[in-house]
């Protein structure tokens, strides 16, 4: 129970990182990116519960193959990378002419 609550948590921090997205690529891909990994705890938590039929995949993060390994770290790293894009702080003019000022010593 306490892993699928973990992962419930993942999907809405992707969700969220999706709704304050400044592009709309950004948007689109944190809200894909979400869906594959929700959809993809839910055929196998529905399969282990018995509501659907078993497709005998492993939940991410816990595979034993390589590339199913890295296309979930892939997927956190563009996650993260689209969260870190929104997070950053706007240049300002200080910052801007900061480097002119360095170069002329």
């Amino acid at each position: 129970m306490a892993l699928l609550l973990l992962y419930g948590l993942f999907i809405e921090r992707g969700f969220r990182t999706a709704l304050v997205a400044d592009n709309l690529f950004g948007k689109l891909l944190a809200a894909g990116l979400s869906v594959v990994l929700a959809f993809q705890v839910f055929i196998v938590a529905g399969g282990v519960l018995g509501l659907m039929p078993f497709t005998g995949k492993a939940l991410p993060f816990l595979a034993q193959g390589r590339s199913a390994m890295t296309g979930n770290w892939l997927l956190v790293a563009l996650l993260l990378v689209i969260s870190h894009q929104d997070n950053r702080p706007e240049p300002t003019a200080e910052s801007a002419t900061a480097p002119a000022v360095a170069a002329d010593l």
